[in-house]
């Protein structure tokens, strides 16, 4: 039962950092290519 809600919690925390990482890198890559061929 505590395992189940354990592994609940990290599957909720790895689909959430990986969620941030995706929106990092959208918002992130195009301000940095806009740096560069600015």
């Amino acid at each position: 039962m505590i395992g189940r809600i354990v592994a609940g919690i990290v599957q909720a925390a790895v689909i959430g950092f990986m969620l941030a990482f995706s929106i990092m890198l959208v918002i992130f890559i195009p301000m940095t290519v806009y740096q560069i061929l600015r």
